[in-house]
């Protein structure tokens, strides 16, 4: 149910404050929401997130995801001192992000094939929205963004 709830604010956040026909606009933007996702805390402390874009340049509204992670692993800690952590050699934090990968793009479908599918995937590990001020941010989309929205809309046919 949860899941059915948080898909149906951020749809309808989504069409309420950025909108379809970006193109047409002078400036485009996208949705971005990012998640923390869990750890396993018997193994690495840090950070995972799931960030999703959602983007319609026209009536079609696309769907992409990233993580992005910033962790370390237990076994590679020498020590701990009072102000930071000490790696062994060769060691540190392991920093790092996929590329955008799409996971819809329709006109109406974008709602359960991307927003209520990526979230019921994850719904054991979402811990919270990862954001300072707001639970999303609307994005401006400039000339690297919508390359790398184009390059993952064609990638998945």
């Amino acid at each position: 149910m949860l899941v059915s709830v948080l898909e149906n604010i951020i749809c309808s956040t989504f069409e309420k404050e950025v909108g379809r026909g970006q193109m047409a606009k002078g400036k485009q933007f996208a949705m971005d929401i990012s998640f923390l996702l869990s750890v396993d805390i018997n193994v690495e402390e840090g950070n995972r997130n799931l960030n999703i874009r959602i983007f319609a340049p026209s009536n079609y509204v696309g769907v992409l995801t990233q993580e992005t992670w910033n962790y370390y692993r237990h076994e590679d800690i020498k020590e701990y001192n009072d102000e930071s952590i000490i790696f062994k050699e060769g060691k540190n934090h392991i920093i790092g992000e996929t590329e955008w990968e799409r996971q819809s793009y329709h006109d109406s479908c974008w709602r359960n094939d991307g927003i209520h599918s990526i979230l019921y995937k994850h719904k054991e590990t979402i811990i919270t929205v990862d954001s300072m001020s707001n639970w999303y941010k609307k994005h401006e989309m400039i000339e690297k963004d919508i390359y790398e929205f184009d390059r993952a809309i064609l990638k998945k046919g």
